[in-house]
């Protein structure tokens, strides 16, 4: 689900940048929908996925570094990165570029996760 969401997010962002620079503010509400909607699939589900990646004895100081450090490097950093790319290149689309390089990141790790859905969980 989570590989599911993040390669949708990541094979949508090109065309609905494109459609939010050349229309208007409907199209802007749509995209943030479609996006959120994404994003909270992503969200929901990665509680859960943390569960089954760490050992019960660091699952919570695991769980909360890992998800903390990527919260502070890339949702602090992604608004200045953006902003760079958009003034090195000139090009507005530049942050649809970084999201989809971010995206292809995100569901080759996810990729590489091993599923142990089906395994129970150590309490």
């Amino acid at each position: 689900m989570i590989i599911t969401a993040t390669a949708l997010m990541g094979l949508l962002t090109w065309p609905l940048f494109l459609w939010v620079e050349h229309s208007g503010v409907a199209a802007l509400v749509v995209t943030q929908c479609l996006l959120a909607v994404l994003l909270a699939v992503l969200l929901g589900s990665c509680p859960a996925t943390f569960v089954e990646i760490f050992p019960v004895r660091d699952r919570l100081s695991c769980y909360s570094v890992s998800c903390n450090i990527g919260l502070g490097i890339f949702g602090g950093a992604t608004p200045m990165i953006c902003t760079a790319l958009i003034e090195f290149t000139g090009n507005p689309m530049s942050p649809a570029v970084f999201l989809v390089f971010i995206a292809l990141v995100g569901v080759i790790g996810m990729s590489l996760i091993k599923d142990r859905s089906r395994e129970p969980l150590q309490v």
